[in-house]
């Protein structure tokens, strides 16, 4: 990314760049990644900020992918069961301190995108 210096641009190389490191698609995979965090900003937090709502975007993701990974499929039934998760699970599965994603978890709720049993949170309909 070029920057000025004394009224001139500067071409500056990541250090990937220089020793040659970067993946010949590792600007589409930041595309790719930047785009998809767009729509779900747009999807689930339409009258919100980005940069506010970003952590709440990846609690939300956690809920959902733990959800997902844990599903079960019974040799007795035809449905899949699925488990939901306890805050400080989706705090390790983020790397993120658990008073935040508890915090987050909260807001998410009262937004009805997840819903709470006990310790357990899942997504809803509306936020799967």
């Amino acid at each position: 990314m070029p920057r000025a210096t004394n009224n001139r641009q500067v071409a500056v190389a990541h250090p990937g760049v220089l020793a040659g490191r970067v993946h010949p698609h590792q600007c589409e995979i930041w595309r790719l990644h930047l785009e998809s965090v767009r729509l779900i900003h747009a999807t689930f937090f339409p009258d919100g900020r980005l940069g506010t709502d970003i952590g709440l975007m990846y609690v939300l993701g956690a809920v959902g992918a733990r959800y997902l990974e844990t599903a079960q499929f019974p040799t007795d039934s035809d449905r899949y069961v699925f488990r939901a998760s306890k805050a400080n699970e989706l705090a390790s599965y983020l790397g993120m301190p658990r008073d935040d994603v508890r915090r987050d978890l909260a807001q998410l709720v009262r937004r009805g995108l997840v819903r709470r049993k006990g310790q357990l949170f899942a997504p809803t309909k509306k936020g799967a």
